[in-house]
């Protein structure tokens, strides 16, 4: 089963990788020159590991290497890489893979979007890939902690995705938003209670983006902008705001089995 949605996958990811360039591809990987050792694998089958092992929800990058590397190759394959070697990659293709994505971003319908996060784990947190370098960071979750990487994720109120970035684990959650993820989006986006802040606030409302992110539970009594800003929440956004299950839901479809036939690449669309 495994080695049929890989094969599927990296075709998938042939097609988008042709569409972006041979340069603009070796521009996010970060490389001048393909290295033969390193490239037992073509790119697009790594790409298409990669993407499998986010949607298995194994959060051991090694463990999910392990059980592939237990299923022999097809006639005239290459064998699987060494661990060293995908470790390396993956550290590399986090760019790549947010490109490949925004390829298949759609407007939001409606002028109505929700944006969250969603971690994307390598290893438990004490177990520091040494090759991953300073591209993934340490997050801390309700569960539990992990060391990797964050998709950050805007949806529209049907379900298709609008805009997207990776970052480390370790980055905030209103980081990619300073950084312009929401440029050229217009309409409202609704958060949760992690985007709270006036700055960014009243930065995108310049913009014709009007960002409302849930109150804390400490607002409203320390100063005149907290208190109009949870009495407006609760007269005009609380009930909205419960449609933001749309963007759980994209993300549980990401990790759903049936979803990921094409991989993260493909436009999921959640009813």
């Amino acid at each position: 089963m495994r080695i049929l949605d890989l094969n599927h996958t990296q075709s998938q990811v042939r097609g988008r990788l042709g569409a972006i360039g041979f340069e603009r591809t070796k521009e996010l990987l970060g490389i001048l020159r393909w290295k033969r050792k390193e490239m037992a694998w073509p790119l697009d089958r790594l790409l298409a590991f990669f993407i499998l092992f986010q949607a298995s929800g194994n959060p051991c990058l090694k463990s999910f290497w392990v059980a592939f590397s237990q299923i022999p190759p097809a006639e005239g394959q290459a064998p699987l890489p060494s661990y060293n070697t995908i470790c390396k990659w993956f550290a590399r293709s986090h760019a790549l893979l947010a490109e490949l994505v925004a390829g298949t971003l759609s407007p939001m319908v409606q002028g109505l979007g929700y944006i969250n996060s969603m971690k994307l784990p390598i290893c438990e947190p004490y177990r520091w890939v040494k090759s991953m370098g300073k591209a993934a960071g340490k997050g801390h979750g309700a569960c539990q902690d992990h060391w990797g990487f964050k998709l950050h994720a805007l949806i529209d109120s049907k379900g298709n995705l609008c805009a997207a970035c990776v970052s480390a684990a370790n980055v905030h959650d209103l980081k990619p938003v300073k950084d312009g993820l929401l440029r050229g989006q217009t309409g409202t986006i609704y958060a949760d209670k992690g985007y709270v802040s006036r700055d960014v606030h009243y930065d995108l409302m310049r913009k014709n983006l009007f960002f409302c992110a849930k109150p804390r539970d400490n607002m409203g009594l320390d100063t005149q902008w907290s208190y109009d800003y949870v009495q407006n929440w609760r007269l005009r956004h609380a009930k909205p705001y419960r449609k933001r299950v749309s963007v759980e839901r994209f993300f549980a479809a990401l990790l759903c089995r049936q979803w990921i036939r094409l991989g993260v690449l493909a436009p999921v669309r959640v009813f």
